[in-house]
């Protein structure tokens, strides 16, 4: 799973690569202006309240839970390392790929940044979609991208996108590759120990 997965991500890692090439562009776009260092302020933030929010969601909503199991089933046990290989390989490229490549070239193409940050959000809650019945996700997932798009759009550089990406990945993923919590209470009424 995991090694098909790095194939994967390095293909869409090389996708954004020749797509960039191909307008011109820099080939990975880290500009280092003045706005990196508050961006990457805004992304520590944005990780924080998006792994907060996955968490309350899990706490709250059987979808949330459900989704959680369901990510579960389909990675199966995860090691610390593939964890952290994961989170690595799809933060980057995704980033790469929806704010380094495809939001630049339509906003250009369409000629107007705003139009490239709506396109590259639609296309990262597309590739987030998993059914009908995980609905819920892929709205969270456009809104995730909203924000993604809007660091990269205010440091023009895809660093901070994937700081946030990379960080929400790890911390969910170590989550949801753990066996499934206990939701029910011990006979103390308290909930045991995570």
């Amino acid at each position: 799973m995991v090694r098909i997965a790095g194939y994967f991500y390095l293909g869409m890692a090389l996708l954004a690569l020749v797509l960039n090439l191909a307008r011109g562009a820099p080939p990975v776009p880290f500009a280092l202006g003045p706005r990196l260092v508050p961006a990457l302020g805004w992304a520590i933030v944005g990780a924080a309240v998006t792994v907060a929010l996955s968490r309350s969601f899990e706490r709250r909503f059987a979808w949330a839970r459900e989704l959680s199991e369901w990510f579960r089933s389909k990675l199966g046990p995860l090691e610390p390392r593939e964890v952290h290989a994961l989170a690595l390989a799809s933060g980057i490229a995704e980033e790469l790929l929806f704010r380094g490549a495809l939001q630049p070239a339509f906003g250009s193409l369409l000629g107007s940044p705003l139009a490239g940050w709506a396109v590259a959000t639609l296309a990262f809650g597309l590739l987030h979609f998993a059914g009908p019945e995980r609905w819920p996700w892929t709205v969270f997932a456009l809104v995730l991208g909203g924000y993604l798009g809007a660091l990269q759009l205010y440091a023009d550089n895809v660093l901070a996108p994937i700081v946030l990406h990379v960080v929400v990945n790890d911390i969910n993923l170590r989550r949801i590759a753990r066996p499934a919590p206990f939701l029910g209470k011990t006979e103390r009424g308290r909930r045991p120990p995570s």
